[in-house]
């Protein structure tokens, strides 16, 4: 499955269906996708003015950056997707059939580690948006914090995800590591997203 290939319409009518795939675990990259573009899109208005012609390299990398984290969300909604209906298959799997308790773990693994490698990249791309808060032109800065807002529920989905899978784990010990992993990541992406919403609130 590639979503970032179909229409919006046609994604939205899928989430609306029935179907559990594409559920909040795919939706969540995609909507930090569109927060990562906000950040390009002010570095693309801040790249046009010439008042800010002496930052232009750091405009660029800054961009580039923006470019690839989003494919990478991209990226990530397929992959946690996949994770889920990996987690469904082996749930359809009669009790009694030999090694399902194995495959269940390491589906259960699977599904938690995709929300955390979207929680990761969130707390990368609210790192990069404070940086384009700094250098960005004043005019576009509410785009910045709109972008802030959006990491931060990609973020705060994805924790929810986890926590979902990792409860089931057998393996107690280290579903109690995740979440606090989780945890920890989910604190700072709200810490950093709230910084950039009350300093542009400021401005």
């Amino acid at each position: 499955m590639a979503y970032k290939d179909e229409t919006f319409e046609k994604f939205s009518d899928s989430v609306f269906s029935s179907s559990p795939v594409p559920g909040g675990g795919a939706v969540a990259p995609l909507v930090a996708a569109l927060g990562i573009a906000l950040d390009g899109m002010v570095l693309s208005i801040t790249r046009g003015k010439s008042a800010y012609s002496g930052i232009l390299p750091e405009i660029e990398e800054l961009s580039k950056r923006c470019s690839a984290l989003k494919e990478e969300f991209f990226r990530c909604s397929d992959v946690d997707s996949e994770a889920f209906l990996a987690l469904l298959d082996v749930y359809k799997m009669p009790k009694a059939c030999p090694g399902r308790n194995v495959l269940m773990e390491n589906a259960l693994n699977g599904a938690c580690r995709a929300p955390q490698k979207i929680m990761e990249l969130c707390l990368e791309g609210l790192g990069i948006t404070e940086e384009v808060l700094e250098k960005a032109s004043p005019s576009a800065v509410s785009d910045t914090a709109a972008a802030a807002l959006l990491l931060k529920a990609a973020a705060s989905v994805s924790e929810l995800n986890v926590l979902a899978n990792a409860k089931a784990l057998s393996d107690k010990a280290s579903a109690r590591q995740m979440i606090c992993e989780c945890a920890a990541l989910a604190k700072e992406c709200r810490s950093k997203a709230d910084s950039v919403y009350s300093k542009t609130k400021a401005l």
